[in-house]
């Protein structure tokens, strides 16, 4: 397993998610491409659900290394403070489903 293969991918999208935290939630269409260069999955295998609740993620992402990905780029990086605050006291769901396209769920 190689380490880390979307960081950059997510580093580049962050602003956008977190946006759309902010917002209340919403919809982004990803750019398919540059997962399949990033890695070498199957087309349905970059689908994932990523949760958090008040900050803290919550389900199994273990089996998911762009899910894993993410939710480093939110919490570890040098930018993760706009995020915990967007994401203070709430119920956030990250997704990707098999069109690529990234559905934010705020509660």
């Amino acid at each position: 397993m190689a380490d880390h293969k979307y960081i950059e991918l997510w580093q580049r999208k962050r602003d956008t998610i977190v946006s759309l935290i902010e917002q209340g939630g919403g919809e982004y269409k990803l750019d398919e491409r540059e997962f399949f260069q990033a890695g070498d999955r199957d087309p349905k295998g970059y689908s994932f659900n990523l949760e958090y609740k008040n900050v803290q993620q919550t389900n199994n992402i273990s089996g998911s290394a762009v899910a894993r990905d993410l939710d480093h780029v939110l919490l570890k990086t040098r930018d993760e403070l706009r995020f915990r605050k967007a994401a203070a006291q709430k119920h956030v769901k990250i997704r990707v489903d098999s069109e690529f396209i990234l559905h934010v769920i705020v509660k």
